[in-house]
């Protein structure tokens, strides 16, 4: 019994596999399943680049399987609060593996790590991998195993992310990342500001204005308010850098402003070269801010010509180095209202700037 390039997904069950004999699974993702008890009860295992995550779990254990006769490599199990492999004595093999619980996996000669997989956008089911993934390019490539759950190309290599081994190609899991960009995610606001979160006392809500060069019709972030202490917070976004380079930040904005005014918005940006999970641990490292200039009269979309370059050099970066930007608008001279909408938000890298100077801003 087996499955290839599966995705296993809104299950009610009992066990999704409940069987006396051999399961094969490879190149799959298993998320978003309701289960009384295991995921999989078998005898004989084989789990190759798969997913595993986001399920709700009734047992303890997330598979139960001889040990001796369960093979999982280049896979991700991530289901935290629970035991990932229960069964009969015996040492299973497992190669290259991230995992909420390893202490039941082994002594961990296969590398295996406790370490957030960082996938997408979970809460709607995208499980594929954020540039910043310790997952990304964490295994030798596979000769013949070309192709991952949706059908693209295994084992490319981004050249960002630095490994003690070049040779390093593959992403675990069942998603290959096929290339660097984006860093910044949902920055053309496509339908929705999701991915973008309202700190306490910021304020945001999305808008229908669409700034020139981005994707038609996919809206804005819209920063607005009244009678404030001379500047409005807006969202903000949470970005591990996946690499020690330089960064080129850059965005469009359209404001409702007194000419007069310098700088009616910018986007903030914070550095920390620790920053943990969610951005916010350690102390900022360097931070700055991504200034629009003086608003034109007519209300036109100003993208400014030159990007702000972030340094970010191999002395400070880990993998926790993160990025926090926050959109911020000050005030109409003349009624002190705010109003602003940011939209067409990227970040470019490159090992030492010279890639990122003349960078289409409005690539994918």
């Amino acid at each position: 019994m087996g499955f290839h390039c599966a995705l296993i997904e809104g299950n009610a069950a009992g066990r999704l596999v409940d069987s006396d004999d051999s399961l094969r699974v490879g190149d799959s993702l298993i998320e978003g399943n309701t289960l009384q008890h295991e995921i999989i009860r078998t005898e004989d295992l084989i789990l190759r680049d798969s997913t595993v995550a986001g399920n709700t779990v009734g047992a303890v254990n997330l598979i139960e399987a001889g040990r001796s006769d369960t093979t999982i490599h280049r896979s991700i199990l991530w289901q935290p609060g629970h035991v990932t492999l229960a069964g009969s004595d015996g040492a299973p093999d497992v190669f290259r593996v991230i995992a909420s619980e390893i202490e039941s996996l082994g002594d961990g000669s296969g590398i295996v790590l406790v370490a957030e997989p960082r996938f997408i956008d979970p809460a709607r089911g995208d499980y594929r991998l954020r540039a910043a993934s310790r997952a990304i390019d964490f295994a030798p490539p596979v000769d013949g195993d070309d192709f991952d759950a949706l059908g693209l190309p295994r084992d490319q290599r981004l050249v960002a992310v630095p490994r003690p081994d070049s040779s390093e190609s593959r992403d675990i899991g069942a998603f290959e990342r096929q290339s660097l960009l984006p860093l910044v995610l949902n920055g053309d606001f496509a339908g929705d500001t999701n991915l973008w979160f309202v700190p306490v006392g910021h304020t945001g809500n999305y808008g229908a204005a669409n700034a020139p060069g981005s994707p038609d019709g996919t809206g804005s972030a819209q920063v607005t308010g009244t009678n404030g202490d001379g500047h409005l917070y807006g969202y903000a976004q949470c970005i591990h850098l996946p690499g020690p380079g330089v960064y080129a930040l850059n965005a469009s904005v359209l404001v409702s402003a007194d000419p007069a005014i310098g700088n009616p918005a910018a986007l903030l940006w914070d550095l920390r070269d620790d920053g943990g999970e969610g951005c916010i641990d350690g102390e900022i490292t360097i931070g700055g801010a991504h200034e629009f200039g003086t608003p034109a009269a007519g209300g036109d979309w100003v993208r400014p010509a030159n990007p702000t370059y972030i340094d970010v050099p191999e002395s400070i970066w880990n993998p926790n180095t993160s990025l926090t930007l926050v959109m911020a608008v000050y005030a109409n001279a003349s009624n002190n209202d705010y109003n602003a909408y940011f939209d067409a938000i990227t970040l470019a890298w490159s090992a030492d700037g010279s890639d990122v100077i003349f960078a289409d801003d409005f690539d994918p």
